[in-house]
């Protein structure tokens, strides 16, 4: 046993001395510019340099003279090859040639410029539309559609022409395919997790303040396509023609159904009798994506429709008020949330009387609920005695697949703000936005820059169903670098925005 240590001992000691003995030998041979290779090395390293110099993302000036990089630096090399740059995004994905932005500049004028007479999507919030705000209608619009989920159907038909082959498209312009199960995805809802060079941070700190009195200048004219009136009134927007008063004026609204005392008067005959009211409140569309244009807040001028009501006498029993358009399209307010929440008769929006495109010259307003029951050119209110079930009421778009979930309650929003948009670093920046949820209160906002692994939580006390919560965050980055802001809010009885709405930033 002794000798046998003995004999470990001599080799470990005899192997030291032949490493410490060899040091200067090895220092010698340190690569120098003779050493066979180095030279291939630095021009492998130089050629990677120029490579990335060369494959810098683009930097976009808007029209606005806001300046977008919508693809990251991914900055910093791997530890077998140094440098600034590796060029992964650009290079390799070729991030700056995918998506629909590579393509279209603007995807609202890509609409207005179509063969179809598309819906109008412009706004006056700074947003650019992306495809997921198409998919609400062509994927998940049952009964506004002839069939659903047809959205992929569509748009590779549209993309299969020579004018896109000679653009040099392919499936990974529109798509990215990816190795975690989730397969072939478009790349807008691929690119957060694939690109490098993105910073995510946990626990994002920040100034939040809100109100909910922020109006709007733009009010949008989702349904015009809907009857013979309500196209004639938008023959007359589209023409610019100005408000017609003798219209107004003579313009009947016919109070009956369920009354003990139904009536019928113009216009110009109610602002005599009944006193105007107003009240901000929001119009939002039920068709509307989440982070989407389709919503508007206004100081809302009319009359109350509770005191329609009551002089015209309500029967005991009745549960509902149906509003009428002139061409029959009618949906209805719950007695019961009328009780709650006032709505009106509107003839006047932010101080002037209601646009063409808003049903002039009357529609109702009711900002406890969607844009569904804000019917426009309205005739007659329709008090019925059905059981409040079978009232078609619409809260919000629903998910297709039983989960009761929505896909826009609550429904959030990041205005005048560009994707890949650049601002300084170190400096403090105020994002803002909305949140609505339509019958729900907001009493939260939430935000994160970890993709939603994390979130900070601002409360709203004190909100008003009516009207939106226009929202202000300021924060500060303090390296460079590209960031995801991704937003989400939270309704009084507990509903999550389902898909946050999210936007890439860069601080310079």
């Amino acid at each position: 046993m002794v000798m046998k240590h003995a004999a470990k001992l001599m080799i470990f000691s005899l192997t030291l001395f032949l490493v410490f003995a060899a040091l200067p030998c090895l220092a010698d041979a340190q690569p120098d510019e003779s050493y066979p290779g180095e030279t291939m090395v630095g021009e492998i390293y130089e050629s990677a340099e120029e490579k990335s110099e060369s494959n810098k993302p683009k930097v976009v000036t808007l029209a606005n003279g806001v300046q977008v990089q919508r693809t990251p630096d991914d900055v910093g090399g791997y530890w077998h090859r140094p440098g600034d740059y590796n060029s992964y995004n650009t290079y390799y994905l070729k991030a700056d040639e995918r998506g629909c932005a590579a393509c279209h500049a603007d995807l609202v004028s890509l609409l207005d410029n179509m063969n179809y007479e598309h819906l109008d999507f412009s706004n006056t919030y700074g947003i650019d539309m992306e495809v997921q705000d198409c998919m609400i209608c062509h994927n998940d619009g049952n009964g506004y559609l002839y069939t659903t989920y047809d959205f992929g159907t569509l748009i590779h038909g549209i993309h299969m022409s020579d004018t896109f082959d000679a653009m040099g498209g392919s499936c990974m312009t529109c798509h990215n395919a990816t190795g975690d199960g989730n397969g072939l995805m478009l790349w807008e809802e691929a690119k957060y997790d694939v690109l490098q060079g993105i910073t995510f941070l946990a626990d994002v700190e920040g100034e939040f303040s809100f109100t909910q009195d922020k109006l709007t200048d733009l009010i949008f004219a989702g349904n015009w396509m809907s009857g013979q009136t309500t196209n004639s009134m938008a023959a007359a927007s589209i023409a610019d023609l100005p408000l017609d008063p003798d219209l107004f004026d003579n313009w009947e609204i016919t109070v009956d159904g369920d009354v003990e005392n139904p009536f019928t008067m113009t216009l110009k005959e109610m602002i005599e009798v009944f006193p105007k009211v107003n009240e901000i409140m929001t119009d939002h569309c039920v068709m509307n994506p989440n982070g989407g244009a389709w919503i508007a807040t206004c100081d809302v001028g009319g009359f109350s429709i509770t005191q329609l009501l009551e002089y015209a006498g309500v029967k005991e029993g009745a549960t509902a008020v149906m509003s009428y358009a002139s061409d029959g399209w009618n949906r209805g307010i719950l007695l019961s949330e009328l009780a709650k929440d006032d709505a009106i008769l509107a003839y006047e929006l932010n101080g002037e009387r209601i646009p063409w495109s808003s049903g002039y010259p009357v529609a109702t307003w009711n900002g406890a609920g969607s844009a569904a029951s804000c019917i426009r050119n309205v005739v007659e209110l329709r008090v019925i005695s059905v059981p409040e079930n079978e009232v078609k009421i619409f809260d919000g778009w629903k998910y297709e697949d039983g989960s009761g979930r929505y896909i826009n309650k609550p429904a959030v929003g990041i205005f005048h703000f560009a994707e890949g948009q650049i601002i300084p670093a170190g400096e403090a920046w105020t994002f803002e936005g909305y949140a609505d949820a339509y019958d729900k209160r907001i009493v939260a906002v939430e935000y994160s820059l970890d993709l939603g692994k994390t979130w900070t939580r601002f409360d709203t006390e004190g909100t008003d169903r009516k009207s939106w919560v226009y929202w202000y965050f300021t924060y500060t980055p303090e390296n460079t670098g590209a960031y995801v802001l991704s937003v989400r809010a939270i309704t009084e009885d507990g509903l999550v925005t389902t898909e946050p709405e999210q936007i890439m930033f860069n601080a310079k």
